[in-house]
């Protein structure tokens, strides 16, 4: 951070000093201003295992750091945790509040979770400023082998005219399940959902074709009935044709004529990872120009000299296919940047055609937001050295000094210049189950000097539990993923000597912190989210005629703390609060009663501001091998957890059956007859989501907006696109605020918010090309409606002035479990044999773990992750081995 300050300091008063042109000292002050008062925030979550089984604990550790210097200086003291499935729906939220571990808690999987891909992402409120594609996710498959009276498995084949068959299959101990109904449910976004009944054919199996959606993922849900039982699963309907998406991407942003320019490209598949291809670049003509290979997942580069004019296409093989992509347009008159690394600098060069103009050029590079280097007069090669980028991802932006302009960008990637390790050491040689283990640890570098930082460790049986080294960690988050727009494919690997790979990858995907046109015209939008700090409770007080009263108090009471607290809001408030210092775990109820100046209660109504959470979509896509969804648990595993969960004292999981109630026209005497398109299953979201606000983003094609509330999303009329060397359909969204009704009563939105979901019993929707109820003259709507159960304007409306409110409070602590062997005969079946969340070290950098070796015979991997005090990521690994004697 120190060095972040100086550097940026000095580059102001340089310039400033210097400069005769304004424009550049607005840029310099944009760029000041930005780490002032729009600092960004990057989140790391570390947890115990890459996988896990139903009935188990997911131990989690976060960082938050800011964006720019990567310390954990920022005000944020709660991170919140979610659980997603591959359909987008929350099955589990925790707030977990700093402590002096850290932020470190765990997330508790039911014993009925549904094998299969999740996604945990990790957000503070801060984030929400941006785009949650900036929020934390870590892909994490769960395996459930509790719930197996009745398994399934999922296969795909592609048919013809671009159709696929997903092939369910249903068995048991027995073997398959052959005769059975399946009631299906698809989910479709456009149309009302799409209800049909199967029957198992004699291998237990039912076929359904669907036409999958281009790089998206559709889901049915299924609902097999069997005799004094149901089974419930939700199948997936991934994009499995074997259709690539190429993108070619000119170095430095354009094609400019008159250059001879390199142009990278990456194809990938409808999973999102790379395929290779080969290929060449032909004009409008067809005469060959150049060919291409793909050198790296999918990515690859190649060169050649763009002509005024003319019209390019590249012709791709795959898979025996040829197919054909638009290049991008040449432009006539412009500018673009090349960049190649040479030994301990970057050889930079301004490419352009003979009618640009680059008298007032000038260069700046970032490096994670912090303005580092600058060249006031680029007239054509500049080089730029490389110890003055911060490590991870720096960008180059070519501009006109006059006028602010940004011309060219590119990224250039600065490795890591220290490599770390982890030296242990146990008290004695490991040689016998339940045996004690002191485990001596220090991080050091490469020559053996302490590097002390803030570490959380795990220890693991390796054998259950297999790593991927080239998966996400905290040095590849911090310094690559989370900077870089789109998915990237085993990160790791671009952290090793294939420099080549690496800038590959800078050539292909886009820098998305923020836009550096936006610093130079000073337009960057303020954050309206405020750090979360403390918890707070806001809202407004107002008199019958919804106007704020002057003098208002308040009386506030805690049921966590069973604290009264009264609060005098004054004649300036205008009616409005917010109690922050409020310290409570989730469950807390916090009831208000509104007073008017004279102490006076039943006169006054109280009504709260809930915080507005985001639902972060997952973003999965199911990979496929051999035509099945690839498989990432070992068997072994899972029926270890299995022994695991039923030697604990775990139930058995019986899905009896229950009734299912399908959508029926409304008995409304307005809405009398109308067949609603959705209707949202409360029962498997309340336990989840806090509001009925929060319920209503569960239905199909309700989105939320800029401005908080939320929209209906409908397709528009089709409209079509022709090219010369592609056709196709482009549909747009309308977008409208939807009519609601609670009970029958139209009801302002905001309201909803001030419902609690336990309160809901049922969710409806009628898209606005069904109602047409309200005459000619006025737009249609779509329509959502709520049932409450009887009782509820009774138990939370009693008076107008009193009202409560239940916010999402963060979880109480929880710690790792150390086995007593109380009872020596229960196997000792652990996998994760120590967890520590916040190592200490003492002032010679070393720290001590304690944890007892479980019943296998096994080696264990010790895996430390962290920062260290001057900001750098740190992960690295040892393994602890079973001496030989005990083999």
């Amino acid at each position: 951070m120190k060095r972040l300050f100086i550097l940026l300091t000095t580059l102001i008063a340089t310039a400033t000093a210097t400069a005769q042109q304004i424009p550049q000292d607005r840029l310099l002050d944009g760029f000041a201003r930005m780490y002032a008062n729009s600092l960004q925030e990057k989140v790391y979550v570390m947890t115990d295992k890459p996988y896990y089984s139903a009935g188990e604990r997911i131990w989690l550790r976060g960082w938050v750091v800011d964006a720019v210097s990567h310390t954990g200086q920022t005000p944020t003291n709660y991170l919140y945790v979610d659980l997603i499935d591959a359909g987008d729906n929350l099955v589990q939220r925790i707030k977990i509040k700093r402590d002096s571990t850290g932020f470190s808690n765990a997330i508790d999987l039911p014993s009925d979770i549904k094998a299969g891909s999740y996604s945990l992402v990790a957000f503070t409120q801060w984030q929400t400023n941006w785009s949650e594609d900036f929020f934390f996710r870590r892909r994490i498959e769960i395996g459930n082998s509790i719930d197996d009276v009745v398994s399934h498995e999922v296969s795909y084949v592609l048919g013809e005219d671009s159709t696929a068959t997903a092939l369910v299959r249903f068995y048991g101990f027995d073997g398959p399940y052959a005769g059975y109904r399946v009631q299906c449910t698809e989910k479709r976004e456009e149309k009302r959902d799409r209800n049909f009944t199967l029957r198992t054919d004699s291998y237990g199996q039912v076929r359904v074709e669907y036409t999958p959606i281009e790089g998206a993922v559709g889901e049915i849900d299924m609902l097999l009935e069997v005799p004094n039982r149901n089974f419930k699963t939700t199948v997936l309907l991934p994009d499995v044709n074997n259709s690539i998406y190429v993108d070619f991407m000119p170095e430095g942003g354009d094609l400019i004529a008159g250059t001879t320019q390199r142009v990278a490209f990456k194809a990938i598949g409808a999973d999102g990872y790379g395929r290779d291809v080969v290929g060449v670049v032909r004009d409008a003509s067809g005469a060959e120009v150049c060919p291409f290979v793909a050198q790296h997942r999918g990515m690859g580069v190649f060169e050649f000299a763009p002509k005024a004019g003319t019209i390019y296409y590249a012709e791709v093989e795959h898979n025996g296919r040829k197919l054909h992509y638009a290049m991008p347009a040449v432009k006539n008159v412009g500018c673009a940047l090349r960049a190649e690394h040479e030994g301990d600098k970057w050889e930079c060069e301004v490419l352009s055609s003979s009618e640009f103009d680059r008298s007032t050029l000038g260069a700046l590079v970032h490096s994670r937001g912090a303005l580092v280097y600058m060249v006031n007069d680029v007239k054509g090669r500049f080089s730029i050295p490389e110890d003055v980028l911060l490590e991870g991802i720096s960008q180059v932006a070519i501009y006109d000094r006059m006028t602010g302009t940004i011309y060219s960008e590119r990224l250039l990637f600065r490795h890591p210049s220290e490599q770390f390790v982890v030296q242990t050491e146990t008290d004695r040689p490991v040689t016998r189950k339940r045996q004690k283990v002191t485990l001596d640890i220090k991080v050091a570098n490469t020559s053996g000097i302490t590097i002390k930082g803030d570490y959380a460790a795990a220890v693991t049986d390796r054998r259950m539990v297999r790593r991927n080294g080239t998966d996400e960690n905290v040095v590849t988050s911090l310094l690559l993923t989370s900077d870089l727009g789109g998915f990237v494919e085993s990160p790791a690997e671009y952290f090793g000597e294939a420099r080549e790979h690496t800038d590959l990858l800078m050539m292909t995907q886009g820098w998305r912190r923020f836009d550096i046109g936006e610093v130079v015209r000073d337009s960057m939008a303020l954050p309206t989210v405020r750090f979360e700090q403390t918890q707070a409770i806001e809202g407004r007080v107002f008199n019958a005629f919804n106007r704020e009263p002057k003098g208002a108090q308040l009386v506030l009471h805690n049921s966590y703390t069973k604290a009264f607290e009264k609060f005098e809001l004054g004649n300036e408030r205008n009616g409005k609060f917010r109690i922050e210092g409020l310290d409570y775990p989730d469950s807390t109820i916090f009831t208000v009663s509104a007073l008017n100046r004279k102490g006076q209660d039943n006169v006054l109504g109280v009504e709260f501001v809930p915080t507005r959470l985001p639902f972060p979509k997952a973003q999965i896509l199911a990979r496929l091998k051999d035509g099945k969804i690839e498989e990432y648990i070992p068997s072994e595993y899972l029926n270890t957890n299995k022994e695991k969960y039923y030697q604990e004292g775990g139930m058995r999981v019986i899905d009896i059956e229950e009734i299912v109630v399908r959508a029926k026209p409304l008995e409304s005497s307005v809405f009398k007859g109308v067949i609603p398109t959705h209707e949202l299953p409360v029962a498997k979201f309340v336990k989840h989501y806090h509001t009925a606000w929060d319920l209503a983003f569960k239905l199909h094609g309700v989105v939320t907006t800029a401005g908080g509330m939320f929209a209906t999303r409908e397709r528009a009329p089709a409209v079509t696109l022709s090219s010369a060397m592609n056709g196709g359909n482009l549909r747009s969204y309308v977008y409208s605020v939807p009519r609601v009704y609670v009970d029958d009563m139209e009801t302002p939105i905001r309201e909803l918010e001030s419902i609690p979901s336990e309160d809901v019993v049922s969710v409806s929707f009628v898209p606005s090309s069904r109602t047409g109820l309200f005459g000619p003259n006025e737009i249609p709507k779509a329509l959502i409606f709520y049932r409450l159960k009887p009782d509820h304007l009774r138990k939370y409306r009693k008076n107008a002035s009193i009202n409560s409110i239940a916010p999402l409070g963060y979880k109480q602590a929880v710690e790792f479990y150390q086995p007593k062997y109380d009872v020596p005969n229960q196997p000792d079946l652990r996998t994760t044999v120590a967890w520590v969340p916040a190592v200490q070290f003492n002032d010679e950098g070393r720290a001590t773990i304690e944890f007892y070796t479980a019943d296998r015979t096994t080696d264990y991997d010790v895996v430390v992750e962290g920062i260290t005090d001057d900001g750098r990521p740190c992960s690295v690994q040892a393994v602890v081995e079973r001496k030989e004697a005990d083999r």
